[in-house]
């Protein structure tokens, strides 16, 4: 991923907030082009490229994660300084690769409860914007 994507500044200024929890279980990264496949009638495809750039998904899920895990990503999502939900962009440091990336949610989140004590959230999606090095 990297290597195909150019710097990013965050909305959130580096250095304020930095998601770094690791998966525990996977972490999916997912990239996809702008494209379009069109069919014609004799079965002929033509793919249309609306854009060069790539984007790219990462997918955290946890079995079970923390209270307080749980509850730095539930604020970061909700919090108009932090993720505001998917409209500000923050620093995610990757767990493998050694490079922190721009990124913003790119859905909603839940978190299950039991009575009393958060039990966790069981996975997130961002979206990638660019690198921060």
């Amino acid at each position: 991923m990297y290597n195909h994507l150019s710097n990013a500044t965050p909305d959130i200024a580096a250095g304020t907030f930095t998601l770094n929890i690791d998966p525990h279980q996977i972490l999916t990264e997912t990239g996809s082009k702008s494209q379009e496949i069109v069919t014609a009638d004799d079965g002929s495809e033509t793919c249309i490229t609306y854009s060069n750039s790539t984007r790219f998904y990462v997918t955290l899920q946890w079995t079970f994660l923390s209270s307080a895990d749980a509850t730095t990503i539930w604020n970061a999502y909700h919090n108009a300084t932090r993720g505001n939900g998917m409209a500000n962009s923050f620093v995610w440091s990757h767990p493998t690769d050694s490079h922190n990336y721009v990124v913003k949610f790119a859905g909603p989140i839940s978190r299950n409860i039991k009575p009393g004590v958060i039990r966790g959230i069981s996975q997130i999606k961002l979206r990638v914007l660019g690198n921060t090095t």
